[in-house]
Parts: C-alpha cells; structure tokens; sequence
C-alpha cells in the first residue's frame, strides 16, 4: 500500500484477497489507518499481530486471518516513507525472527525500488521542462539578434540560437559541445560562477527570486574579446525545483567604448580644471 504525505492511499496491490480487500481500500481511500499500520509508521521494525481475528475487530480483513497471524511493515528508504507492506503469515512466522528480519529486507528493497522510480521520474521532468521552454522560445531565438540560450545546472548548454555565429564566431554546433564557461574572460569567469552559485542557492529556497543582468567580458572563437549584458532566469521543473537555465545575451561592446571615452573626456575635463587652480 503505497501512501501521501497525508496517509491516505496512492495505490495498492494485493494477492489472493480479490474483492475482500475493497473494504479495505476504501478505509484506506479516506485515510483511515488501522491500529497495526499506525504503528507501523512510526517504527522500522515490522508489527506483528498475533492474532488478528480477535484483536483487530475493526479490520475488514480480520475474518481472513483465522489461525494466522500479521506482519505490517512501512516501505523507507532515505527516511522517506512511502508506504506499508503487509502480510499473513503463520503463527509460527509471525515470531520466527530470522523470517521477521527478511521480511523487513523485502520491505526496504521495494522502498529502494520506489526511490529509484521517483528519481527517474524526476528526471524525465527536468527533461521534459527543459524542452517545452526550449519549444516555446526557439522562434522567438532564431529571430533576434541577441544570443538566447538554455543551460542545465551542470552548465551543459542545451540550446542556443543561431545568433551566437555572427556575435562568438562558433557554430550552433560548436557551441552547443562547450560548457558555457568555456565562452567567459578568465577574470569574468570568476565573477560569474560566483554569480551563479549564490543566486542558484537562493532559487532552491525562493521561487520568485530575481537576477539583475549582470556585464561580462566573452571570448570569440578567434581569441577577440567582447562585452556582453546577461540576463538569466531559472527553469523549474513540475514540483517547483531549479533545472536550467535560461538566458539572453546581448553585445554590448559599443556602450562599453562609449562610457570608456566619457570616462577618458571626465577625467581630462577633471585634470584641466585641476591645472588651471
């Protein structure tokens, strides 16, 4: 039986119950836990229940328990809960501690089983949320002059519009095969990671957070330099959590030699009137 965060039932299978377990199902349905599994929740070892036919007078399944006895374990892994195992047994079984403790195994290889399901359902959301935003902006990227671009948090550049020939000299294909380190100056590349490490941080705590665009300086394929203005947003996959990056670069080479000459023209206005005092 596999359960929310709430205890009511996610799903369940059983064998040879057939139809004497819907009762149960839809006790479980409305999150009415018996006594053997309440406890079992908040315990790692199992809960037997010697004799469940007298004990357990409210269990729709007591009437199916005669001469037997019950072992209700949770399903953990990583201290996450995902639900209860239970069995009929023997009475004989139900104290046998050697059965009891590979009872308890099964348990956590199938808790191990679900974990390994979740994460891979995880992946394939931050797949799947990384190629609806690259879908939505592809016509939008292939149509402007400023480099659009989609990263993971591995800095794997996983689209970038073809924009980045003319500005970088590289390729979509070539772009597309370096990490997105590879295109910053040495001094801005400190800068950034930095940059990047913070406010990565930060989107793991806070959804709405927001990234000022920030001035680098990048190299082109020939060695040349430029400076470009980046804006950068976070992708987020279905349960909220940060899985990419997306971000607008634009050259901003000419407003950097204009305020260097309005720097120069400042400072020799600033020494002349030094001069004539």
């Amino acid at each position: 039986t596999l359960l929310d965060e709430s205890g009511k039932l996610v799903t369940h299978a059983e064998s040879g119950l057939g139809k004497d377990f819907l009762p149960m199902v839809e006790r479980l349905k409305r999150g009415q836990l018996l006594a053997c599994a309440q406890q079992a929740l908040k315990q790692s070892e199992p809960v037997v229940t010697e004799d469940p036919g007298s004990t357990c007078t409210d269990c729709p399944l007591s009437a199916n328990s005669a001469g037997r006895s019950a072992a209700t374990v949770r399903l953990e892994y990583e201290r996450k809960v995902y639900g209860l195992l239970s069995v009929s047994v023997s009475c004989q079984t139900a104290t046998d501690v050697e059965e009891l403790g590979l009872f308890h195994e099964l348990a956590t290889d199938i808790a191990f089983a679900l974990h390994s399901m979740e994460l891979e359902e995880q992946r394939k959301q931050m797949e799947q949320a990384l190629r609806e935003s690259e879908k939505k902006y592809r016509l939008l990227a292939e149509n402007v002059t400023d480099v659009i671009f989609v990263q993971d948090m591995d800095f794997n550049v996983t689209y970038i519009s073809p924009s980045v020939t003319p500005l970088s000299g590289y390729s979509v294909e070539e772009a597309l095969n370096k990490k997105i380190q590879d295109f910053y100056a040495p001094d801005s590349l400190a800068q950034a990671m930095v940059s990047f490490q913070k406010a990565a941080a930060l989107a793991n705590t806070k959804k709405d957070i927001k990234i000022p665009p920030m001035e680098y300086e990048y190299v082109r394929k020939d060695g040349s330099t430029f400076w470009g203005e980046i804006k950068v947003t976070f992708l987020r996959d279905s349960e909220g959590r940060a899985v990419g990056v997306q971000g607008v670069l634009r050259d901003i080479s000419e407003r950097k030699r204009a305020e260097e000459e309005m720097r120069v023209k400042d400072n020799a206005i600033a020494s002349s009137i030094n001069g004539i005092a």
